[in-house]
């Protein structure tokens, strides 16, 4: 198996990918003409730009080369393109039909398979606003939790900025603070780390 570090450097599955060595290795960058598929809701999208795929979906993303023959149809390539390495290569594994199907994240292009709490979590909605620093180590630390969630920019979305503030009257914390993510109806205000971990550890 491999050491769950991630891929090596220019996007290449790791030795601990399931089905490495039966796919051949591609490089996967923004200047390289590729098909994208993601989760969207209950169902899949097929785009051909990364730009295309939702912020909080390319952490779990089937890729296409159309120059690569395909081997068989049990394995795919599935990449994490929230974050380019130095040479601007996005990292991913070789993972079967299956495990992309039921995934929804690979946090830290750790050990392959199912991401841990992917399902279990059911609905989880982040609200955030720009320029917040701790919305943004909330929304890191739930991707790397392999939490699927649904971010709501109070901001600029009015209607979300109406929806948390009708929770805030309901269940009692404070209005106008953020980040709040609720997650199956259960509130965390802040990036309360300790409740999050219990949280998690209760629904996982």
């Amino acid at each position: 198996r491999g050491k769950g570090k991630g891929d090596g450097p220019g996007g290449r599955a790791s030795s601990g990918s399931a089905g490495a060595g039966r796919l051949p290795p591609i490089t996967i960058t923004r200047q390289r003409n590729l098909v994208f598929t993601y989760r969207q809701g209950g169902e899949f999208r097929t785009v051909t730009s990364m730009d295309k795929i939702p912020a909080e979906r390319r952490g779990w993303v089937r890729v296409q080369d159309p120059k690569v023959p395909a081997v068989g149809s049990r394995y795919v390539y599935v990449a994490d393109l929230r974050k380019a390495d130095s040479k601007g290569a996005f990292p991913y594994k070789v993972l079967t039909r299956r495990q992309f199907l039921e995934g929804s994240s690979l946090p830290s292009m750790g050990v392959p398979g199912v991401a841990r709490g992917a399902s279990a979590m059911g609905k989880v909605v982040l609200y955030t606003r720009p320029g917040c620093g701790a919305c943004d180590r909330l929304r890191s630390y739930l991707s790397s939790r392999g939490v699927v969630f649904q971010e709501k920019n109070v901001q600029t979305d009015p209607a979300a900025a109406a929806e948390l503030k009708a929770k805030a009257a309901r269940l009692g914390f404070p209005v106008g603070v953020v980040p709040v993510v609720d997650i199956n109806g259960e509130i965390v205000v802040g990036f309360d780390i300790r409740k999050l971990e219990s949280l998690l550890r209760r629904r996982v």
